[in-house]
């Protein structure tokens, strides 16, 4: 039977294989277990001293950490809650005094934990997050009358301090939703906004909405969000001297809100505004550009920097454009439906080939 171990790049062909020079993967422990007979205890053992299996210490730090964060994240609610619930009864310097008492109070309980512990980043996060709360009292109090965007664009130009010296990837994650937030509002409300009384009874519903069907902003929102990864993910590098970019999560989010906008807003061109006879060249243009960036996600994270979750977000979107694009131009029938099916199980399977082959070359160290 022929072996699945890769030789490595920098071996000799006729120099002696070294274990120490293969990676261990889980694959290669669970060959060597059955070529030496190992037991399910002894192959369990070397799957956690590999670091396959976590241990009971590495899963009681995974769950105070997320215990923490689910805290944090209640304590914010808790507060949003409490001024929703007590608003009447508040005079305004105590709401903007129990306010300003939590920004205060986190940014020292942060400098005196270090910003560098995870304790410290919960509380600088988390006064971070308290300054839109102020702007919305302050707003609700004095009645501004400045529009939704605006309560965006200065919650992000605020909090830009932490966000450069926090060094972590929530508050840079937190940053990129405000500033995502602004450009949909400042988009819907003041450069084209919709028409009719519908879209002010369904307000966010349609800013939502128009971030698919209006297909400049969807390029919009691609371009920018394609710019931050873009350089989030040079900045990240291997070469790269800051530890806490190296983070998987941010740019697995961001690439996911791309994908998410180019999939919905190709599909609506496919079903929603293509002619059979009469083709837009706006449309065109438009699918080249979400083509191109989809084709760069392919490439970069296949040959640069592999990232399975996010190729197989790209297989998805392809078999759903690929399918959804023969299905529009294809007859009603009971044949042809079948035919559709056919088509996605060999997408599918091709997918997932292509997705096994890529995973066969990282753990090969290729």
């Amino acid at each position: 039977m022929e072996s699945d171990v890769t030789q490595p790049e920098n071996q000799s062909p006729g120099e002696p294989a070294s274990l120490a020079r293969y990676k261990a993967t889980r694959e290669r422990i669970v060959m060597m277990s059955r070529a030496l007979g190992w037991n399910q205890d002894t192959l369990n053992q070397a799957l956690v001293l590999s670091g396959h299996i976590p241990t009971r210490t590495q899963w009681q730090i995974s769950c105070s950490r997320f215990l923490l964060i689910v805290g944090c994240a209640l304590m914010l609610a808790g507060v949003a809650s409490f001024f929703a619930f007590n608003w009447a009864d508040l005079h305004r310097f105590a709401k903007f005094g129990l306010i300003e008492t939590g920004i205060l109070g986190g940014i020292v309980a942060a400098w005196r934990l270090g910003i560098t512990t995870l304790p410290g980043k919960v509380f600088l996060f988390t006064s971070a997050f308290l300054v839109g709360t102020f702007l919305v009292v302050f707003g609700q109090t004095y009645q501004t009358g400045a529009d939704p965007y605006g309560l965006f664009m200065a919650w992000s130009i605020l909090i830009l301090p932490w966000v450069l010296i926090g060094r972590q990837s929530a508050l840079w994650m937190l940053l990129a939703v405000l500033v995502n937030l602004t450009v949909i509002l400042y988009w819907t409300e003041i450069f084209r906004p919709p028409l009719g009384e519908f879209s002010k009874i369904f307000g966010p519903l349609i800013w939502l909405a128009l971030c698919v069907t209006d297909l400049y902003l969807a390029i919009v929102l691609t371009l920018l969000n394609g710019i931050f990864l873009t350089v989030w993910e040079y900045l990240s590098g291997k070469d790269s001297k800051r530890p806490w970019m190296k983070v998987r999560w941010l740019p697995r989010v961001t690439a996911t809100g791309i994908l998410a906008v180019i999939t919905a807003a190709s599909l609506t061109i496919i079903f929603g505004s293509l002619e059979y006879n009469r083709p837009n060249p706006h449309e065109a243009i438009v699918l080249l550009i979400f083509a191109l960036a989809l084709a760069s996600m392919v490439f970069y994270y296949q040959s640069k920097a592999i990232d399975l979750f996010i190729l197989a977000e790209c297989a998805l979107s392809m078999i759903l454009l690929i399918t959804s694009a023969i299905a529009r131009f294809g007859p009603l029938s009971i044949d042809f439906a079948l035919f559709l099916s056919l088509l996605v199980i060999v997408e599918t399977s091709l997918a997932a080939i292509w997705l096994h082959n890529i995973s066969r070359k990282q753990e090969s160290g290729q």
